[in-house]
């Protein structure tokens, strides 16, 4: 038998890259909250419903906001 599956990727809303494996290929998550709570440890923000790699946001501790750097129209 085979049998399909669905799988995750974590995808930056600011550049579209994609949450990678040791910086080499694409990380597959086969469950959403396993995906998300994986690229928000690496430093991935949710911001307004979206997602943003390290390289697009900035994160004020003091202030408790995020600063999106390339934020797609």
């Amino acid at each position: 038998m085979i049998k399909g599956v669905t799988l995750y990727h974590v995808i930056c809303d600011g550049c579209e890259k994609t949450y990678p494996h040791n910086g080499v290929n694409e990380e597959v998550f086969f469950e959403r909250k396993t995906a998300l709570t994986t690229c928000i440890y690496a430093g991935w923000a949710k911001v307004d419903g979206k997602l943003y790699c390290p390289e697009c946001h900035e994160h004020n501790v003091k202030a408790g906001k995020y600063k999106l750097i390339n934020k797609k129209n």
